[in-house]
């Protein structure tokens, strides 16, 4: 929020800056949980405040930051509601909520066009994921000699239906020469 006075006015009349999304969590083991606009519209950064008499606005100066998406992580309980503050908006194709659960990312997307003004609070409903058991497998990989010398980032890709796609590092933990990753 930001506020004007004049020199002797000792009265401060606040004005919100940004709009927040409110969710609610509905699963356990959640660690994040993002938000963000189908077109990576900019929404969160580090960023200027012009006042504008009354009508705040957010100004990106030379070296400041930009971001498509807005995150909070961490302990977030089971039946616990948050809010994620963003910069007012038009969302043309909708948003996303992404929540993290297990490790796992699950998506609920807004395809319709949005816009979302100052000091208002996109109300979500109670957004809860159907969760997956992952079955694990473990990948061997064994680099020939003209990869061990380059000292290169051994990994495997992986990916599911509906699931973002991850990168797992593939270590030798045993020293035998075979990389492995579960």
């Amino acid at each position: 929020a930001v506020a004007y006075a004049e020199a002797g006015d000792y009265s401060l009349d606040f004005k919100n800056v940004t709009s927040l999304v409110k969710v609610t969590v509905a699963n356990d083991n959640v660690s994040e949980i993002c938000f963000y606009g189908n077109n990576q519209e900019k929404i969160a950064g580090n960023f200027d405040v012009l006042y504008n008499e009354g009508e705040p606005v957010a100004s990106f100066t030379t070296g400041y930051t930009q971001e498509g998406y807005a995150k909070i992580t961490g302990n977030i309980e089971n039946g616990a509601t948050y809010y994620i503050s963003i910069l007012p908006t038009h969302f043309a194709n909708g948003f996303s909520i992404e929540f993290v659960v297990d490790g796992a990312k699950y998506t609920k997307k807004l395809s319709s066009e949005y816009t979302v003004k100052r000091n208002q609070i996109i109300n979500l409903p109670v957004v809860t994921f159907e969760t997956v058991e992952v079955e694990t497998k473990t990948v061997y990989m064994r680099p020939s000699s003209s990869w061990v010398g380059m000292g290169g980032r051994y990994a495997a890709y992986c990916w599911g239906t509906d699931a973002a796609a991850v990168w797992y590092d593939m270590t030798d933990s045993d020293g035998d020469g075979v990389y492995e990753v579960e």
